[in-house]
C-alpha cells in the first residue's frame, strides 16, 4: 500500500521533550499509513525558500503543523506608544514559518492539522479562535522548573485519535 504523504512543518525543535515529542509523532504517522515529510535543511533554499516548500505542500495530501517554542519575550508591548498600547508578560513564539506554511497548505485548499502547545501566543493562523477550515488541537504543557515541558506522545490517546480522524480526510 502506498502511504499518503503528509507535510509535517515545525520549528525545529530544541530540548529533549520536543525533541522526543516529534519522533514519536513521526513513528505514530508511519503506523497509520501517513510518510511524513519535513523541510531538511539540505532541501532548503536560502535565495528561493518558499520554491521547496510549495513542492512539498503540493506534493503532500495535508500538513501537520507544530508551532514550537523558538522565541521568549520576558517583557514586550503590543501597540507601543497608542491608546491600544498593552504590556505583555512571558510571550512564548514560534517561528514564523510555521504561520506561513500553514497559510500555503490552507491557500491551497488542503487538510490542515495544527498541534499548538498551550503555552505559545495564540496569533495568526494558530489563534484557535479565528479559523473555521482547519483544526487546532491545543497539546497541555506542564510547568517544570520555570520552563514548559511537552506531555509525552505516547500518553496522548485523544492526540492519537484526532489525528487518525483527520488522516481518514486526506
Amino acid at each position: 500500500m502506498c502511504k499518503n504523504k503528509v507535510f509535517l512543518s515545525y520549528s525545529k525543535p530544541f530540548r529533549n521533550d520536543q525533541i522526543d515529542f516529534l519522533d514519536k509523532l513521526k513513528n505514530y504517522l508511519n503506523s497509520i499509513d501517513l510518510k511524513p515529510i519535513c523541510l531538511e535543511q539540505i532541501h532548503y533554499s536560502y535565495k528561493s525558500p518558499l520554491e521547496p516548500i510549495l513542492e512539498i505542500i503540493d506534493d503532500s495530501k495535508g500538513t501537520i503543523v507544530i508551532p514550537f517554542e523558538r522565541f521568549h519575550s520576558y517583557v514586550g508591548y503590543s501597540k507601543e506608544d497608542s491608546r491600544e498600547n498593552k504590556e505583555i508578560i512571558n510571550s512564548f513564539y514560534s517561528s514564523p514559518w510555521t504561520q506561513i506554511e500553514a497559510g500555503i497548505t490552507y491557500s491551497k485548499k488542503k487538510p490542515l492539522l495544527i498541534l499548538k502547545p498551550n503555552y505559545i501566543l495564540q496569533e495568526g493562523i494558530i489563534d484557535d479562535k479565528t479559523n473555521d477550515y482547519y483544526q487546532i488541537f491545543v497539546i497541555e504543557c506542564k510547568k517544570i522548573n520555570n520552563r514548559f515541558v511537552m506531555q509525552s506522545f505516547e500518553s496522548n490517546n485523544n492526540l492519537k485519535n484526532i489525528i487518525k480522524t483527520w488522516s481518514m480526510g486526506l
